[in-house]
């Protein structure tokens, strides 16, 4: 039995949660001799920046150090480029001294990357990796290359930003299509990073898992209630706009909807069941502003709607990238006549904020809290 077990832990480690082979070879890390710099899937480390460290409960993990001299990692990722045979062991690091502006996190920080990935035109995926630092903000890059002149070029770049990291591990994701503004990408990499404020940072058990092809419904964790908020078509529906000051803007990581002073944004009203708990998920990036959210439980009644309940919620500009944001809710709580349920982002304030892959999820009495 207890091989058994061993089995079924390492087929979970090579499919996601939603059935789907996890595409980020060896994401955990574990697979390689058990004290190699170098294992299946990624580059090597280099001992003084970036190592992988044994752990007794999670197996090996990626820890990145950016509490390192600049200098003495430069000298170091020099060596690095010599054959092993002539390559000398990492030296310890020597003392860093306040601002620390002369460090790896203060400068350039410190990585590692994923080998080649193949990728399918227009196909959705999501990105789940889990995160603890001690300080440094963490991201993880997704990068898209085309073939080029025998080799590849990078077309396209998306990431997942870990900014002011709770203490413990957490578990962050986001979807991304490669090829949708970039139609030439075949392959990507993954990047993990970190960098200021001077610390630590772990990273474990990352994966790539496909959604489904662009305009599919994501149904990661169960049947989606309300959709079409990845706003990658050309048009807001089936959400609508209030007020001129909301409309879709567009970069190099897609579509997102940008609300200005005066403007909403309202979700299409969709169905609820007495006495079940929902979750509203989104990205959010509140510019110089805040977010407000409004849930509210409706009923119909001689052909108009009533708001019976409502859950509200708001997100500060604390971050400078997008954050992902849940809010739970159960709109028939004492309003059990309620039927319906619709979401309303607005603006706090001045400034502008942006929302972006947004959709409702019931939530399941073995719901994985995150």
């Amino acid at each position: 039995m207890k091989h058994a077990g061993l089995l079924l832990f390492v087929v979970a480690l090579a499919f996601g949660e939603e059935g789907e082979r996890n595409l980020a070879g060896n994401g955990s890390f574990d697979e390689g001799a058990p004290r190699a710099t170098k294992v299946p899937g990624w580059t090597e480390v280099d001992g003084l920046t970036t190592f992988f460290d044994v752990t007794p409960s999670r197996g090996r993990v990626l820890r990145i150090d950016t509490d390192v001299l600049l200098g003495e990692a430069n000298a170091r990722w020099k060596e690095m480029e010599l054959p092993r045979s002539e390559r000398p062991a990492a030296r310890k690091k020597g003392p860093t001294t306040p601002p620390k502006y002369d460090t790896v996190g203060g400068t350039t920080g410190a990585k590692i990357y994923s080998d080649y990935i193949r990728v399918e035109p227009d196909m959705r995926y999501r990105l789940r990796v889990d995160v603890k630092s001690d300080a440094p903000t963490v991201k993880i890059f997704i990068k898209g290359y085309a073939k080029f002149q025998g080799g590849y070029r990078k077309v396209y770049q998306c990431y997942q930003n870990i900014e002011n990291p709770k203490p413990g591990w957490h578990t962050y994701e986001r979807t991304f299509n490669p090829t949708f503004r970039s139609p030439k990408v075949s392959h990507i990499r993954i990047m993990p990073y970190a960098y200021w404020p001077p610390g630590q940072a772990w990273i474990d058990r990352i994966s790539i898992t496909r959604i489904g092809p662009e305009g599919a419904p994501d149904t990661a964790d169960g049947k989606p209630l309300l959709t079409g908020g990845d706003f990658e078509k050309r048009g807001l529906a089936p959400f609508s706009a209030e007020g001129p000051a909301t409309r879709i803007v567009r970069g190099s990581d897609g579509a997102c909807v940008r609300i200005d002073p005066g403007g909403k944004l309202l979700s299409p009203t969709f169905p609820v069941v007495t006495g079940r708990e929902y979750v509203l998920k989104l990205r959010a990036l509140p510019v110089r502003g805040i977010l407000s959210i409004r849930i509210e439980g409706i009923v119909k009644s001689s052909g108009k709607w009533y708001v019976l309940n409502t859950t509200e919620e708001t997100v500060p500009a604390e971050s400078r990238d997008f954050t992902n944001v849940e809010v739970r809710f159960e709109p028939t709580k004492n309003a059990p006549q309620v039927a319906h349920a619709r979401v309303i982002f607005s603006l706090t304030g001045k400034g502008s904020v942006c929302v972006d892959d947004v959709v409702v999820l019931p939530v399941s009495e073995d719901t994985d809290e995150r």
